[in-house]
C-alpha cells in the first residue's frame, strides 16, 4: 500500500490541501488539469482501433463476460436512432450499463480516495493560484453532457489523476487505465451487453472560459451529420436540430 500524502490526517474537509503541496506537486496538478479539459474540448475524428481497444478494455475491466459488437456512427442522435431500429438486445438496457460503467469505474473510486471531492485544489483558468473553474465544469452540465460525449468524464479523470498522481492514493490499475482509454478515445457511447455504439466526437464545441459550453444565437455543440445542440451556460435550450 502506498502512503497518500495525507495519511494520518482525520479532519480533510477542514485541511487547506493546496498550501500543503510542494511547488513540484503544484505544477503537476496544474498539468494534469490542462491535460484533461484539452481532450474534454477535443473535436478530432476517433481513430476506430483506439477506440475498439477502449471498448473492449471497459467490458473486461467491469466484469461483463465478453466484448461487444462496435458499432461507429456520426453523432449521438445517430446511435440512438439505430438502437430503436433493432428488435431487442440481450441483457441490461443501455441506461443499466452507462450508471453501471459509471459505478464500476468512477464512483468507486472516487469513494475511496481518503478526502471528499470538493476538497481537491482545482487549478483556474483566471488566476496562478487556488481555483474551482473544473468543479464548476463538472456540475454545471452533467445531463448536458452525458448525451454528447464520454469525454466529458474528463472531469472525473482529472480528479483521480490528481487524487493518484499528486496525493498518492490507491488504484486499482485495470479500471483505471479503462477509464482513461474510454475518455481519450471515445465520443459518445450507447453500451449495451452484446452491442456497443460509439459516436464520432462533435466537430465544434463552445465554451465559456471555464468550460461549461455555452453559445448565443448559435449552437454550442455540431456534429459531422449535421445534429446540433444549443446550450447557454451548461444548459440544453429546447431548439435542438
Amino acid at each position: 500500500m502506498k502512503k497518500s500524502t495525507f495519511d494520518g490526517v482525520d479532519d480533510m474537509s477542514d485541511l487547506d490541501m493546496w498550501s500543503q503541496l510542494t511547488t513540484e506537486q503544484k505544477e503537476l496538478a496544474r498539468t494534469l488539469h490542462e491535460k484533461w479539459m484539452t481532450v474534454a474540448k477535443c473535436t478530432e475524428r476517433i481513430e476506430r482501433q483506439q477506440a475498439t481497444d477502449a471498448i473492449n478494455a471497459v467490458y473486461l475491466a467491469v466484469g461483463l463476460r465478453k466484448v461487444p459488437k462496435i458499432i461507429f456512427v456520426d453523432s449521438p442522435r445517430a446511435a440512438i436512432e439505430m438502437a430503436k431500429q433493432r428488435d431487442k438486445y440481450t441483457g441490461q438496457s443501455s441506461p443499466g450499463i452507462i450508471r453501471f460503467l459509471k459505478i464500476a469505474l468512477i464512483t468507486r473510486a472516487i469513494e475511496n480516495i481518503p478526502y471528499r471531492r470538493i476538497d481537491l485544489p482545482q487549478p483556474s483558468t483566471q488566476q496562478n493560484e487556488l481555483g474551482f473553474s473544473a468543479k464548476v465544469f463538472s456540475i454545471a452540465q452533467p445531463q448536458l453532457s452525458s448525451k454528447i460525449s464520454n469525454q466529458f468524464w474528463a472531469c472525473h479523470a482529472w480528479f483521480l489523476d490528481c487524487a493518484y498522481s499528486v496525493f498518492g492514493c490507491d488504484y486499482i490499475s485495470e479500471k483505471w487505465e479503462a477509464l482513461q482509454l474510454l475518455v481519450k478515445n471515445c465520443g459518445f457511447v450507447l453500451p449495451f451487453v452484446d452491442i456497443c455504439f460509439v459516436s464520432d466526437r462533435p466537430t465544434e464545441l463552445l465554451f465559456k472560459d471555464d468550460y461549461i459550453l455555452h453559445a448565443e444565437n448559435r449552437p454550442a455543440v455540431v456534429f459531422r451529420d449535421g445534429y446540433k445542440i444549443f446550450a447557454y451556460n451548461g444548459v440544453e435550450l429546447s431548439m435542438t436540430l
